[in-house]
């Protein structure tokens, strides 16, 4: 399963994250890549390409973004991050790793059973 990440309007929150997740024990084995995207944006923003080989994979990811967001709590103000596979996306907001967690599982679920995943968490 391949998941997508961005921050709302922060390449070099982007950055920061991917930095988090390659130094976090429970994920820096899982394949993050950066990309440039332009969206219809007004300029580009960089997205993290994220390959998730099972669930304990999806697990580790959710409890690294909740940790590196409470880490950067003030410095992130209420900025959301998306979350997406194949024409989904969740965003997320205020969520805790169990809710990430969730979210992912129901991508993984909804991508496995041909179903519709559309969420916003907190």
């Amino acid at each position: 399963m391949r998941v997508r990440i961005s921050v709302e309007g922060d390449a070099l929150s982007v950055a920061d994250l991917r930095s988090w997740l390659g130094r976090d024990p429970g994920t820096r084995r899982i394949p993050v890549t950066v990309e440039s995207s332009a969206r219809g944006e007004m300029s580009a923003f960089d997205v993290l390409d994220v390959a998730l080989g099972n669930g304990i994979a999806a697990a580790n990811l959710a409890v690294a973004v909740a940790a590196w967001r409470t880490a950067r709590g003030a410095a992130l103000g209420g900025r959301t991050v998306r979350l997406e596979h194949g024409g989904t996306t969740v965003s997320v907001t205020n969520a805790s790793a169990e809710e990430i967690e969730r979210i992912l599982r129901s991508l993984r679920e909804g991508d496995s059973e041909g179903g519709d995943a559309r969420g916003d968490a907190g």
